[in-house]
Formats: structure tokens, sequence, C-alpha cells
């Protein structure tokens, strides 16, 4: 006659689906740690840029919040958006100084979350639940920043038209595009994303990282749960 395995039995093969889970956690709670540094130093970064070394050499740098960066001549600073007209940029842009703030807070909580899966703290379904909403909000987030400024700059650029340089040209500039780029004999611009834009795509790279993660954390945590119960009842076995 045979018998089922016996719980000691599997002790082995339990011990290691824990641990493989705790791997996992691991590597998740620092993955949502880099990101929620990321997404800090993203935040005070500037999101575009327009050189131009038509006559003297200047450059424009666009910062999240209220302010751009203005520079020239070997002097510039800062000056606020609505100095120039600018007030649906400046909005724009503290719209993204907000958003990558609540991303930075949210991936760090995630990552205090995992780290304290992978320490062996249970927590019930309304907190996985929490934090899987969590996950998929703050991804939707930082994607609709990295889509979403690109579209809505040069719209908003062009109504603001600073200048008038938009109604001179309306299909040249930053008017007419996020990236791109004027050429002539004296000289020329280039315009495009500038570094927190390129953090934000990191950002979002790392969190979905992170989210696989998740998900093969609780595969390895199903996998134990079924290495424990009866083969005959299902029920958990000590």
């Amino acid at each position: 006659m045979s018998y089922p395995p016996t719980p000691t039995a599997r002790a082995p093969a339990v011990a290691a689906d824990v641990a493989s889970r705790r791997r996992i956690l691991h590597a998740e709670t620092i993955l949502l740690a880099v990101a929620g540094l990321v997404a800090a130093v993203s935040a005070y970064s500037p999101w575009w840029y327009l050189s131009n070394t038509s006559g003297s050499s200047s450059v424009v740098e666009y910062y999240p919040g209220s302010e751009f960066y203005a520079g020239g001549g070997g002097g510039g600073g800062t000056v606020p958006y609505s100095a120039y007209g600018l007030s649906g940029v400046g909005e724009l842009y503290q719209a993204v100084l907000v958003g990558m703030l609540l991303v930075t807070l949210v991936a760090w909580v995630l990552g205090g979350y995992a780290f304290a899966l992978s320490r062996g703290h249970a927590t019930g379904g309304e907190a996985r639940h929490l934090a899987a909403a969590a996950r998929f909000g703050t991804i939707g987030l930082a994607l609709a920043l990295a889509v979403g400024v690109p579209l809505l700059q040069p719209y908003l650029y062009s109504a603001a038209d600073p200048g008038g340089s938009c109604s001179a040209a309306p299909a040249h500039g930053p008017c007419s595009g996020f990236w791109g780029s004027l050429s002539s004999a004296s000289g020329g611009s280039v315009w495009g994303a500038g570094a927190g834009w390129w953090l934000d795509v990191a950002v979002a790279g790392l969190l979905l990282f992170a989210l696989a993660l998740a998900v093969a954390a609780g595969s390895s945590e199903g996998g134990a749960l079924r290495s424990r119960s009866d083969p005959g009842t299902g029920v958990a076995l000590p």
C-alpha cells in the first residue's frame, strides 16, 4: 500500500520555493528603490531644451515646476513661465513635478511593502489589491507623462505664440514639434527631450520590470502553498 508523502518529505521543496520568492522580493525592493530615486532626479531635471547657435549661442531648458532656465552670453537664470506668456506650458510642467514626486513616493512605499513580504510578514487580501492598483497606477502615470508632454507642449507653446514666433513660422520650430532642428548660414537651432524626460522613460521601464517580479513572486508563493497542501484534500499541511 502506498501513502501520500509526509509534510517532512516536502520540506526541502517548500524551503526552496520560499527562498526563491524571497530572492525575487529582494530584487523587486531594490528595483522600486532605484525607480523612486530616478523619479526624484527626473522631477528636478530639464525635460526639454532649445539650443540656439545663431549669432550668440543660447540655451533654454524647461524644468518641472513654475520656472524655466534661460542662458547665453556667459550668463543665465531661471524665469517664470508666466513672464513669457507661457502659462499653459507652466501648468503642464507643474503637473509634471507633482506627478513625478507622486511616482517617487508610491515607488518607495511599494518597495517597503515588497521588503516586508521578503521578511515573511503576511498581508491581507485588501493590502495586496491596493498594492496591485498602486503598481498599475504608477506605471500608467509615468507612461502618461512620457507620452503626454511631447504631445501637449508644442500645442501649448503654439497657443501662447511667444514673441509672435509661431505666427511668423507656424510650420517650423518648437511651435510644431517636441523634437527638431533648424539650420541657416549663420547657425541653427536644435531642440528636444532633456534628461528629465529620458529618466521618466527609465522609471517606467524599472516599474514594469518590478511588476514582472511581483507576478513571479506571487507565482512562487502559489507553488509553496501547493507544496504544503495534502494532494487528496487540498488542505494546507503544517
